[in-house]
């Protein structure tokens, strides 16, 4: 073997060397983390979005991941680095609770939080760190395994076009309880292509509902069940999502058969809070207006899916 060989496999070690040192200052994402309430079950990992509303109309959004409990009602997180053990549903607008004891922590500089692990029978304090063998606190000297059904999005099993109809009606039901709308029950359908959305009766009378989505690009992409990427904090503008969606609706039309078309604009804390809704809203009148004066929509319809609530309709 040539000298210069010699010198690049050494390159190459060293190299090694210095990423095995790096990942060692950071959690092992491998581990098998323990419920602290149900000692039992072994918790879930998962990757969850923390957004903040700043300016006018921009938010910041950044993925945390963090170990959930399967175990039904139980709200019980893990995450190594920030917030230990903690509540936190894990539903859009919630905030995490904080541990109000104080908990274990591992001999590294950033004091990362210890994890419940199995050592034996028992229960254990560790160190979450890659490599670190460091142990905390004994929990229980014996503990029986738990296995817990975890529970599943009756959309997670759906693709493609059947996803994106079963979403759509499961919006329109949760719309049509608090609209007020006298809708014929049981009327209510996917429609066909070049179709609004929705077909239903009201008091006998065939109706249509178009559907639309506020929510960025990015975080839709990002919260896609196809991504595979790794996932990293970005920014995004409330405002172009907004105009964009309501701009593209007033310009297309629709087979309704001579019925009537209604527009339901949709949004969840994954766009924003209502109150950014709201200000949007006020701000983009003469653009909403167009979607009933040079558009198809009879009227439309600002709906709040998280809180059931209709935040704003046309005078129609």
């Amino acid at each position: 073997m040539s000298s210069k060989e010699n010198v690049g496999d050494w390159l190459a070690d060293i190299e090694e060397f210095m990423k095995e040192e790096e990942r060692k200052e950071h959690p092992d994402y491998r581990i098998t983390v323990f419920c602290d309430h149900h000692l039992g079950v072994k918790m879930l990992l998962a990757t969850s979005w923390g957004s903040v509303e700043y300016g006018e109309t921009s938010v910041d959004a950044n993925p945390i991941r963090q170990w959930f409990c399967p175990k039904p009602d139980c709200i019980r997180c893990y995450e190594p680095t920030m917030f230990g053990y903690h509540w936190n549903s894990g539903k859009p607008g919630t905030r995490r609770q904080m541990n109000p004891q104080k908990q274990p922590r591992g001999n590294h500089p950033n004091l990362p939080f210890m994890y419940i692990g199995k050592v034996g029978e028992g229960r254990r304090f560790m160190c979450p760190l890659y490599k670190c063998d460091e142990e905390g606190p004994e929990v229980a000297l014996s503990v029986v395994d738990e296995e817990v059904e975890t529970p599943t999005n009756p959309l997670d099993d759906l693709r493609g076009d059947e996803r994106k109809r079963a979403f759509e009606m499961s919006v329109f039901q949760s719309f049509a309880s608090v609209s007020g709308l006298r809708i014929d029950k049981g009327s209510h359908e996917n429609g066909a292509q070049y179709y609004p959305d929705i077909r239903c009766t009201i008091l006998g009378q065939p109706y249509w509902f178009e559907l639309g989505q506020i929510i960025n690009e990015e975080v839709a992409e990002m919260l896609s069940p196809k991504r595979r990427k790794e996932e990293r904090g970005f920014s995004y503008d409330q405002e172009s999502s907004f105009a964009k969606l309501i701009s593209g609706k007033a310009t297309k039309k629709y087979e309704t058969e001579g019925a009537s078309v209604d527009l339901i604009l949709h949004f969840d804390p994954r766009f924003g809070t209502t109150a950014r809704a709201r200000l949007l809203i006020e701000k983009h009148g003469t653009l909403l207006d167009s979607l009933t004066t040079s558009g198809q929509f009879r009227r439309v319809w600002i709906f709040d899916a998280y809180t059931k609530e209709i935040v704003w309709r046309s005078g129609a």
